[in-house]
């Protein structure tokens, strides 16, 4: 049987996201929905992403879904992901590139396009991406600044014009208050637009954001200068604790060899570890450039010549 008419509560059920006493769930269907429907089955589902999140009701495990289609999410404007224990699923192929369940910007210069700050929600199989094509100066795709959410199968996919592929431009910002976070087969950047110095794919502004892990996922430039990157840390303070990618891909395949994949300002490294666990990288001359002590590794040396990564002393193995 089919998607077509399961009824949602069981389907999510099936997917592994907790349901409560008091769980509502709702569909979105961008290109056959309406915002006069109740959006609580198949038949009848939501048009808006925003219209679904409004009806959620914080803490009680509120699903919505959004059905993949040729039409997108469509923002006109920025949208806070603020309430608790209330998750996001996309339905439709699990590709980890081009999803069409997919959240783009319909206005120009919107910054960070998705704040997601609440705690303990879980967000699968999505697409999230600047797509205006008048889109200029330092913008940020995403912004998570809630702790202890879980992320899978979500392509993080910013800085889609030359013009906002700047200093300052990331697809994903980990901001105070995003510690205990979970990445898992997720897409971190782009690799279609040319990255000037100072665009990244992740940048870390925290405070004290302890514990994150990334698994399986793939970190991904366009350089077209020598100082883009793929992971800027602002400070020493950013991080606590340890921080594991495990089995994570670094990638840039711009005109432009990156000087470093991360990029740390003032590190501080005393109780405060980048850990690199199986990860393998090309397209960068040094993991850390600056010899920081912030990356631990377990992994080989690598010396073969053109767009290989290389581990450095920077690196402990």
């Amino acid at each position: 049987m089919g998607l077509y008419p399961r009824n949602l509560l069981e389907y999510v059920a099936l997917q592994g996201i907790p349901v409560g006493p008091n769980s509502n769930i709702y569909l979105v269907d961008p290109a056959n929905g309406n915002d006069k429907n109740p959006g609580t089955n198949f038949k009848a589902p939501l048009l808006t992403l925003p219209e679904a999140y409004d009806r959620c009701i914080t803490g009680q495990h509120d699903t919505v879904l959004t059905l993949a289609s040729a039409a997108a999410l469509t923002l006109t404007e920025q949208l806070t992901w603020s309430k608790n224990l209330t998750h996001l699923l996309g339905l439709g192929a699990p590709t980890m590139y081009g999803k069409r369940t997919r959240i783009i910007s319909g206005a120009d210069d919107i910054s960070p396009l998705v704040i997601f700050s609440g705690y303990g929600s879980i967000f699968k199989n999505l697409r999230i991406v600047h797509e205006q094509a008048d889109d200029t100066g330092s913008l940020i795709n995403a912004r998570v600044s809630g702790a202890r959410n879980h992320f899978e199968n979500v392509e993080f996919a910013g800085n889609a014009t030359a013009s906002s592929a700047i200093d300052g431009g990331c697809s994903l910002e980990i901001a105070t208050g995003g510690a205990e976070l979970l990445f898992k087969d997720c897409v971190i950047g782009l690799d279609t637009i040319e990255e000037a110095t100072g665009c990244m794919a992740m940048v870390v502004s925290a405070t004290g954001a302890a514990r994150n892990r990334f698994d399986r996922c793939v970190f991904a430039g366009y350089a077209n200068s020598t100082g883009a990157g793929l992971v800027e840390v602002n400070s020493g303070n950013s991080i606590d604790r340890a921080w594991v990618f495990r089995d994570c891909e670094f990638i840039n395949l711009g005109t432009q060899t990156m000087a470093s994949a991360f990029l740390f300002h003032n590190p501080d490294a005393r109780w405060k570890r980048m850990l690199l666990i199986d990860c393998w990288g090309m397209g960068f001359t040094d993991w850390d450039k600056d010899n920081t002590g912030m990356l631990y590794s377990n992994m080989d040396i690598m010396t073969p010549g053109g767009v290989a990564g290389y581990l450095l002393a920077s690196v402990v193995t």
